[in-house]
């Protein structure tokens, strides 16, 4: 059996679509979490390639990068495509969910960014006028033209998992938007009653963000 251990602060940011992915497989891995504290005393002792984080080992070999990661844990669990087409066009969907949205979202989520509350607020409707309902917009057109009952097939992909890690990301911000999407929010409905992806969300532990 390989032997996975995942390396990261205690928070969802960055790890939290690798853990997604590895709930999904059913894969048991060591969820190894540091506190900002400790992470300048054992980045220079642990297995950090480039001395940062998330680092994934698998039997011993530490693999960094979050796409990297994910992708790897794709195949692993068989959800990468089937074929040449199928395996682009969910890389494209899960990257552009990653780097469109949930890398940009920071700003005004994360209290060591902003520390002032009542400025995330403000930047969060920045960035939903801003950005994600302009996001959105398009990619509920790339579904149309895609989709089947999930993102890229009849069956769950990684793409699903990115696209449903990037909308519980946003989810405060879903409430005011002028555009319903109901396609988009039928696919997150079906995505959210993987019983895999129900026991994570029951069972998880709570991050600082």
């Amino acid at each position: 059996m390989t032997n996975y251990k995942l390396y990261y602060f205690n928070l969802d940011a960055r790890a939290e679509l690798i853990r997604l992915l590895f709930a999904y497989g059913g894969i048991k891995y060591e969820d190894i979490r540091y506190s900002f504290d400790e992470w300048p005393k054992v980045k220079e002792s642990g297995p950090f390639p480039f001395k940062q984080m998330p680092v994934l080992e698998v039997d011993g070999k530490p693999i960094c990068q979050s796409n990297a990661i994910c992708r790897h844990l794709a195949r692993v669990i068989g959800i990468d495509g089937k074929n040449e087409t199928e395996k682009v066009l969910i890389d494209m969907v899960a990257d552009s969910c990653t780097y469109e949205i949930v890398e940009k979202a920071y700003d005004h989520r994360a209290p060591f960014a902003e520390p002032d509350e009542n400025k995330r607020v403000e930047k969060g409707k920045v960035f939903r006028d801003a950005k994600l309902e302009p996001f959105l917009i398009n990619l509920d057109n790339l579904y149309q033209k895609i989709g089947g009952k999930y993102f890229v097939s009849d069956e769950i992909t990684y793409a699903d998992l990115a696209y449903y890690r990037m909308i519980n990301n946003v989810k405060p911000l879903l409430a005011d938007l002028p555009t319903p999407h109901p396609k988009l929010k039928d696919l997150y409905a079906r995505i959210s009653e993987n019983e895999k992806l129900k026991e994570w969300e029951k069972h998880k532990a709570e991050a600082i963000f």
